[in-house]
């Protein structure tokens, strides 16, 4: 099988929903199938809705030398607005949305979230299939759209390797240490890091709170979260690390009591999966397809986003209840051995895609 990937942007990006595409490609490329990756500009720096409606792209979207089409939804400004008489030209099937999370659910102003609902309702327009991260996105893509869209549910995979499983002994404290919560997310409006700042700083007693992700995305909203630090006294408490992979991440991992991330909303959160493999025991978003993976009060915490009482509580217990934290990081490995590998995940995405050809 040919498939041509389309992406927006730098491929080899940080972000979850990046790093969810690249390892599908080597999964899929393992698995003998041909894929040509084409990683379409980023949108031109225009203000507002020009930026968008001057984002078509008619260069790199081509039919001829692939059997399938598959656009992640990031590339959804080449294709929604592109001329009807162009999309008629495409007529190779099948073509294929791959979709994180709509950006129509992010917490948007009125106005932007109508636009935004709008080019996504036109992407979909021209798809004949959905790979939804989560089921919990493949329903708001039925919901968004009004049509039963042929569609599988392909979830991240986990890391099948020596090293990445929870071999720490469950829920188990460190002598002496503070009490460390990990965040793992790049510094954006959208992944609810004031409301964590706010929340810890309610624990007294010695914590501390690791955040390790990019603090460039949105600079106006990580210089508000350096002022709140600075009002309420917790840069002994807290440190940003800046995006961080490999042993420096895992030594987060290693040395952390809890993870938590309690986002406005998340498609699924590879993060959530990654923290449960080092055998931690997890808060997460309330909001969008977390809850896939954690069953609140089973395998894990979930929390409303912005319930900065609630997330409080939920750390406070954790810092307190040893048997609580056990129990929940116990279940939580076990929710990850049960979990699909990426050769899985890939499997069934490439069966859907010759399914729908």
């Amino acid at each position: 099988m040919r498939i041509r990937f389309y992406l927006r942007g730098d491929p080899g990006a940080l972000a979850g929903d990046y790093r969810y595409d690249a390892r599908l490609i080597r999964e899929w490329r393992a698995l003998g199938a041909e894929v040509e990756l084409v990683a379409l500009p980023k949108c031109p720096p225009l203000p507002g809705l020009a930026s968008q409606l001057f984002c078509v792209d008619t260069g790199h979207i081509r039919d001829e030398g692939a059997d399938v089409h598959v656009f992640d939804l990031m590339a959804a400004p080449a294709v929604a607005w592109l001329p009807l008489s162009i999309q008629r030209r495409l007529t190779v099937r099948p073509r294929v949305a791959l979709v994180h999370h709509l950006v129509s659910d992010e917490p948007l102003a009125g106005w932007r979230r109508r636009f935004i609902a709008l080019r996504e309702l036109r992407f979909f327009a021209a798809m004949h299939g959905v790979l939804a991260v989560t089921s919990v996105t493949a329903r708001r893509v039925r919901a968004l759209t009004g049509r039963t869209l042929p569609a599988a549910v392909v979830p991240p995979g986990r890391e099948d390797t020596p090293g990445v499983p929870a071999t720490r002994r469950a829920g188990q404290r460190r002598p002496g240490a503070p009490f460390t919560i990990l965040c793992v997310a790049n510094v954006i409006r959208r992944k609810g890091i004031e409301t964590l700042l706010r929340a810890a700083s309610e624990l007294d007693g010695n914590w501390r709170l690791e955040i390790a992700g990019r603090l460039d995305m949105e600079p106006a909203y990580a210089r508000s979260l350096v002022h709140l630090c600075e009002r309420r006294h917790l840069f002994g408490h807290v440190r940003f690390h800046g995006p961080l992979t490999g042993e420096p991440l895992a030594r987060l991992y290693r040395e952390a009591d809890v993870f938590a991330l309690p986002s406005r909303w998340e498609g699924f959160g590879m993060v959530y999966l990654e923290a449960i493999g080092h055998g931690l025991p997890v808060i997460a978003s309330a909001a969008g397809g977390a809850r896939d993976l954690i069953r609140d009060g089973e395998n894990g915490l979930l929390v409303r986003p912005g319930d900065v009482v609630a997330l409080a509580g939920r750390l406070e217990a954790l810092r307190d209840d040893d048997r609580l934290r056990t129990r929940l990081a116990n279940a939580a490995a076990r929710t990850w051995r049960a979990h699909p590998t990426w050769r899985d995940t890939a499997a069934r995405a490439r069966e859907f895609l010759e399914a729908v050809a």
